[in-house]
């Protein structure tokens, strides 16, 4: 692993949230290939001269600083000025961690140093963003942000405060420029309605808000953005969600640009006195990747494939996300599934190494926190820890990449050893005590329910769910494949199906205190080796059972393949129909689930990347290579 010391700069107070600060200075053109090297808490933009050459998070974290590198030769070549704004938030989040602000940077040509972070740069705290103001969107995404273009451009500059030295780590996917693209503003089309305007963007989009107006006087507006329309309004409070921004426009012509807070969704609704909005949208940012062709001789097939891969697009920035909407975060369950997908979807292999990486970082008293960057562990979904080694197995089979065990090797050992001893003497695990979330899937009536999830109704009562000691097999196998061991996990197998079968039903059911019955408990029994064809016809046919839910479709799916192609042509059509139904109405990318919006309460994602694991299944039983 490289690293890079760099001085820590920022104004004198470092503690405080929700701040903008601008940094700047000049530096002479240097020789040879030219790079800037940025750390800092938590996401910035780069200008030099003026123009964009870099952006993102790199959020800082309590035991590792990453390090982002950036060419910027054709922009550097004449020297001039760099500029360098970075936006603190300093709160506790699912996308970020309450630290200390700082910010350190070093831009060298041919080796040679041409500016670096020290008293030498100036500072401010930027004016156009109302500092410290800001409410959360959601407790996952944390602040939103609120502009004044009254007040922009009323910098005051002081020389930067040293704060130390910061050794941070490469951000290794910069090494193959698999960096993010800005695109144009995205076409909408713009309506003026009775509350004000309302935009839509045609499809789900993913970018930062831009936002143009004429105004007879100052006024402040309400933006609003969301997936889907209620009454023909954006909803901008869901719950204890807020999905909005305000903007304090000057009288006469604004224009606004927020690089900071990144948006998704397909409608954008402006609400305010005194403003005529001509322009109401969103600038388009993807990772820049280079797509696999595929082709299919069934056109579903084919929109089923290339709305996935948007899906996948979408949810893919600084790392994988849930959702760009709604949460950004990185788990193991949805990235599992976008990594299937990835090898298969895109060229390469270092966005999923480095999403492994940030992972393996969220390890905490032997389980990986519920999703990451997250501080703490005790909200972990100990069912996710489990698919950790499995998703390392799988990434190695597809990309060869072994050396990446030298950096999660040990906490795989440590995931692992914490189930180990967790294993009793009729071989299962039991479930994990509050207030640990013994999640599965948000399939209704699948054992979500608080009493049974969080083992709150009754702490000695032992409870032993069919689905986590299953996982516990799987990933004792992939165990196997990456370190070259023999996990002897017949005991395990052996319990499975002498305390949990239901000889009367014929499957198994959630567990020892759940009698209900799911597909995906059954589904996953069977790969570990706990069920026959027999069950596979069961959860083929058994409408009593739990349906399965997009998001677990991938254990579904590779049960019935244990048992070759029998079954190859209902998976196919399974997914026809699913993903058909969405596209029947109106999706533009892949739901969360198939209730869509209405699911959540209202929240429901429109845009999952865990949804979009058609593209694996789709390639395999078509005979497509990676």
């Amino acid at each position: 692993m490289q690293t890079l010391t760099m001085t820590k700069i920022w104004d004198g107070n470092v503690t405080g949230s929700d701040r903008y600060l601008t940094f700047k200075g000049k530096f002479a053109a240097g020789d040879g290939k030219t790079v800037l090297y940025v750390a800092c808490d938590s996401i910035f933009t780069c200008r030099i001269n003026g123009r964009i050459v870099a952006f993102g998070a790199c959020q800082n974290y309590p035991f590792a600083t990453p390090y982002r590198t950036f060419d910027v030769t054709d922009e550097a070549k004449r020297g001039g000025e760099l500029e360098i704004t970075v936006w603190h938030q300093g709160l506790d989040s699912q996308t970020g961690m309450n630290l200390d602000a700082f910010v350190a940077f070093r831009l060298a040509a041919g080796g040679v140093t041409l500016l670096e972070s020290g008293k030498n740069i100036s500072c401010a705290v930027v004016t156009g963003y109302e500092n410290g103001r800001c409410k959360r969107i959601t407790s996952q995404l944390g602040y939103g942000y609120a502009y004044d273009l009254t007040r922009e451009g009323q910098e005051v500059y002081a020389p930067a405060t040293e704060y130390g030295e910061v050794t941070a780590y490469e951000w290794e996917i910069d090494r193959e420029k698999a960096d993010q693209v800005l695109f144009p503003p995205a076409p909408a089309t713009l309506t003026k309605t009775d509350f004000g305007y309302s935009s839509d963007l045609g499809k789900e989009t993913v970018g930062y808000l831009h936002f143009e107006a004429d105004c007879a006087r100052e006024t402040e507006l309400t933006i609003t953005y969301g997936e889907h329309l209620r009454d023909g309004r954006v909803a901008r409070i869901i719950d204890d969600r807020d999905f909005s921004v305000t903007i304090k426009c000057r009288k006469g012509k604004n224009v606004f640009d927020g690089l900071f807070r990144r948006f998704a969704g397909r409608h954008i609704e402006a609400v305010g006195e005194g403003a005529t909005v001509t322009s109401l949208t969103l600038i388009p940012v993807e990772r820049a990747v280079t797509k696999k062709v595929r082709k299919f001789d069934d056109s579903d097939f084919q929109k089923i494939y290339d709305v996935s891969v948007y899906t996948l697009l979408c949810s893919m920035h600084d790392h994988y996300e849930d959702c760009p909407w709604r949460e950004q975060a990185l788990y193991t369950l949805d990235s599992r599934n976008q990594m299937l997908c990835g090898y298969y979807a895109f060229e390469g292999f270092a966005f999923q190494r480095q999403n492994l990486l940030l992972i393996a970082k969220g390890l905490y008293d032997g389980l990986l926190t519920l999703c990451f960057p997250m501080r703490g562990g005790n909200h972990a979904i100990p069912f996710f820890s489990l698919i950790y080694p499995v998703q390392v197995a799988e990434y190695i089979r597809y990309s060869g990449d072994k050396a990446i065990l030298a950096e999660v090797g040990d906490v795989i050992k440590t995931i692992m050893k914490t189930f180990s001893a967790r294993v009793e003497s009729n071989g299962l695990i039991a479930s994990f005590p509050y207030p640990y979330w013994n999640f599965y899937e948000w399939s209704d009536g699948s054992g979500n329910d608080a009493d049974l999830s969080r083992t709150e109704s009754d702490p000695f009562v032992k409870r032993y769910d069919t689905i986590l000691s299953s996982a516990y097999v799987l990933a004792a196998r992939a165990c196997d494949e990456i370190f070259g061991t023999t996990t002897d996990t017949s005991r395990t197998v052996r319990g499975i199906r002498e305390v949990l079968f239901d000889d009367n039903r014929g499957v198994y059911p959630l567990g020892s205190v759940d009698s209900r019955s799911s597909v995906l408990c059954n589904a996953i029994a069977i790969l570990a080796g706990a069920g026959d064809e027999k069950l596979a016809e069961k959860i083929v046919s058994d409408d009593t059972l739990i349906p399965v839910t997009l998001s677990m479709n991938t254990y579904f799916y590779d049960a019935l393949l244990s048992f070759g192609d029998k079954y190859r042509d209902f998976i196919l059509a399974d997914i026809k129909r699913k993903y058909l139904h969405m596209l029947d109405k109106g999706a533009t990318t892949f739901w969360e689930t198939e209730l869509g919006a209405a699911d959540f309460d209202g929240a429901g994602s429109l845009c999952h990347g865990w949804s979009a694991i058609p593209v694996y299944y789709l390639c395999r039983l078509s005979g497509q290579k990676e």
